[in-house]
Parts: C-alpha cells; sequence; structure tokens
C-alpha cells in the first residue's frame, strides 16, 4: 500500500545540536534566567526563524544543547533545504553571540566564544517522507521495525486540517555539520528510508 503513494523527498526535522563553551553556565548563573529542576540547566527564550523554532540550553558542563523544531515545514535533502538548514543554524549561532556578550562585563576571548555552527555536533534528528496527496482517513500511528531492528513510525501528521501520511525514523549522526552535511548530499543518510521494507503496510 505504502509503495503506490506518492512520496515527497526526504527531509529531515526535530534536529538536536550541541557545541561546548567554556564558563558559558557560570556567566548566564549570574543572571535571572530559568532553570530546569532536575539538572539545573538553564531554559534561553526560545525563538522564531524560517518556519522553525530553536529551543536553547546551557548545561553545568558548558555544553549548549539545540534544538531546531520545523515539524511543520520540514528540510528537505537538497541543495535548496542545505542551505535553508545552515541558514537556520547561523542565525541561530549569532542569536547566542550577542546575548551571550550581552551577560558578560567584559570582552570574551577566543576560547570562550559561540563556536561556529559548523563545529557543532548534530546527536539526533528525525527524518521521514510525507505523502505529497492529503490524506482523508481516520487518524491512526503504526510503529516497525526492520531486519537491522531499527523503528519506524507511520502516522498522520495535521498540517493546520490539511492532513497528510508521515513515514519517519530517528538518525544519530553524531558528527559535526560540516561533516554530516557533505555526507547528506553526496551519500544520503546513514538510515535512509527505504519504502520496500514498509510498503506491506496497509494504511487503514
Amino acid at each position: 500500500m505504502l509503495m503506490s503513494l506518492p512520496w515527497d523527498k526526504q527531509s529531515i526535522h526535530d534536529i538536536h545540536l550541541k557545541f561546548n563553551s567554556r564558563n558559558i553556565y557560570d556567566n548566564f548563573s549570574k543572571k535571572p534566567y530559568p532553570k530546569y529542576r532536575k539538572n539545573q540547566s538553564i531554559a534561553l527564550e526560545s525563538f522564531s526563524m524560517n518556519n522553525s523554532i530553536a529551543r536553547i540550553s546551557i548545561n553545568k558542563n558548558d555544553t549548549v544543547g539545540v534544538i531546531i523544531g520545523c515539524s511543520m515545514q520540514p528540510i528537505p535533502l537538497d541543495y535548496d533545504g542545505i542551505n535553508r538548514f545552515c541558514g537556520i543554524l547561523g542565525r541561530t549561532e549569532v542569536h547566542l553571540e550577542g546575548i551571550t556578550t550581552c551577560n558578560n562585563d567584559y570582552n570574551l576571548d577566543e576560547t570562550q566564544r559561540i563556536p561556529s555552527y559548523a563545529k557543532w555536533t548534530i546527536t539526533e534528528w528525525h527524518f521521514g517522507r510525507d505523502s505529497i496527496h492529503s490524506y482523508r482517513g481516520k487518524k491512526f500511528e503504526i510503529t516497525v521495525e526492520d531486519a537491522q531492528h531499527r523503528l519506524y513510525r507511520i502516522y498522520v501528521k495535521d498540517y493546520e486540517k490539511n492532513l497528510r501520511l508521515r513515514i519517519e525514523g530517528i538518525g544519530t549522526p553524531r558528527k559535526a555539520v560540516e561533516d554530516a552535511i557533505p555526507k547528506i548530499l553526496y551519500s544520503g543518510l546513514d538510515f535512509d528510508l527505504d519504502l520496500n521494507r514498509t510498503g506491506h503496510i496497509q494504511v487503514p
């Protein structure tokens, strides 16, 4: 059933990244930013840009976590999509650089600055395909496992009342952006969505 449907380009969303910046936790602790109760990490205010939202947290070990949420408009894995992705990360870097500088009463040395987004490590991303045509059935969600024990979800995505089918998996590249991007463009994802593995699933 799934193989007979027309599918859009493979894309990524809910992208998790991290990097280190020396003394960043102590510097932000001097200001009244909210903290998560469980691990006392600092939560910066989320901000929207280019049909995505960036969520940023600063951990006690000076690791900064960045999540780029764009589930409503996933980033296609082509040159235009990668340009959009790099643009989002570039604006996030500038945003962090700005508020980091404002939160310090002294000039930061090079080891305390926000590193280039090209050096940030991608720890996780969701990759998937959406059906091109609208779906008119009931909402559902199915989880399937392939021969390598990798899990995929097939579910109905609500685009503001325009329902589409989405098949989705989770990848953990653990590579710097500058290393992951060329691999995407020239070799594809480590976990490519192969509809031959899931094509036997019947859509309700």
